[in-house]
């Protein structure tokens, strides 16, 4: 095994010693922003479903790969609020791991304003199969294999908060809020805090753009904060441009498509990161696919006994 290979080995080593402080990557705006903060379940339809999966550092062994699937409904009038589910299955060298979300988020008016409130209660299944290793050498294979399999299962939760007004949007949450201690895996999670920052602009007569801004930053108790720019800029509410820089880390590049589905609308997406580190080396970029299906808002007309006009 040529010494570029040792390097990866002693990568992965050092990546899964510290996996418990590290989220799976998410490129697609919408997705990342209801996966990381709860208070975003339910705010854009009635009815959300979607498909994610990410290969993160095509052709470097060992490399994560992740899939996600969930959807979101908002509730009736009388109860309020919008309900969410989401799984994860995650990979990365010989760790397996499975996630379980279940979240519920409630919205306030404010004026003008939106406030919205989220909370997720998670369980987390991890697995580590010593036998299922990263390197192609027999002779590292044989010291580091061992038949052994290490689980770990553990519940946990998420809380968020978000804010609207007019095209300013502002999101806070923080997830692993038990910081549980796993002895079976000898590690012991820590707290995540992730935040965003953006500004719808709205230009354009014949064909109407919104491009938004934005500012995300992601951070624990002992990992450095991951920041990240983006611009979004969806053309006639069909197509959606994706550029973006995260620092010290990689770049991006994406689009989505919908096509009308009776009410609703189904979204493709596709968004390249392209690695501007050391990794660059030893991978050929990561590819993110997503497929979304978006229920319109449908309002429900009650019958009232209309006394006065100015109560319409």
């Amino acid at each position: 095994m040529g010494i570029k290979k040792y390097w990866i080995a002693a990568l992965f080593m050092y990546v899964l010693n510290g996996y418990s402080q590290q989220d799976f990557r998410i490129s697609h705006g919408e997705i990342a922003d209801v996966y990381r903060n709860p208070a975003k379940v339910g705010s854009q339809s009635s009815l959300s479903v979607f498909v994610l999966h990410r290969r993160q550092w095509v052709t470097l062994p060992g490399a994560p790969t992740t899939s996600l699937v969930g959807f979101s409904k908002r509730l009736t009038s009388k109860v309020g609020g919008a309900v969410g589910l989401q799984l994860v299955n995650d990979q990365i060298g010989n760790l397996k791991y499975n996630n379980l979300k279940l979240l519920y988020a409630k919205g306030f008016r404010i004026g003008i304003s939106e406030l919205r409130f989220g909370g997720a209660i998670i369980g987390n299944f991890l697995k580590i199969n010593q036998s299922d290793w990263i390197t192609s050498d027999v002779e590292i294979d044989a010291q580091l294999k061992d038949a052994a399999v290490n689980k770990a299962e553990y519940l946990d939760g998420s809380f968020g908060v978000s804010f609207k007004r007019n095209d300013l949007t502002v999101g806070i949450a923080a997830s692993r809020l038990r910081s549980a201690s796993l002895k079976e895996l000898n590690w012991t999670t820590s707290r995540s805090y992730n935040a965003w920052l953006g500004y719808k602009l709205q230009w354009g007569n014949k064909i109407a753009f919104n491009t938004t801004p934005m500012l995300r930053v992601i951070t624990d108790e002992l990992a450095r904060p991951q920041i990240e720019g983006r611009i979004d800029t969806e053309i006639n509410n069909k197509f959606w441009l994706l550029a973006g820089y995260r620092y010290k880390e990689s770049s991006l590049l994406g689009f989505s498509y919908a096509i009308p589905v009776g009410v609703g609308k189904m979204v493709f997406g596709y968004v390249f990161d392209y690695s501007l580190n050391k990794l660059a080396e030893y991978n050929s970029g990561s590819h993110e696919l997503m497929l979304r299906f978006n229920l319109d808002n449908i309002q429900v007309n009650e019958k009232n006994e209309i006394k006065n006009v100015r109560f319409l």
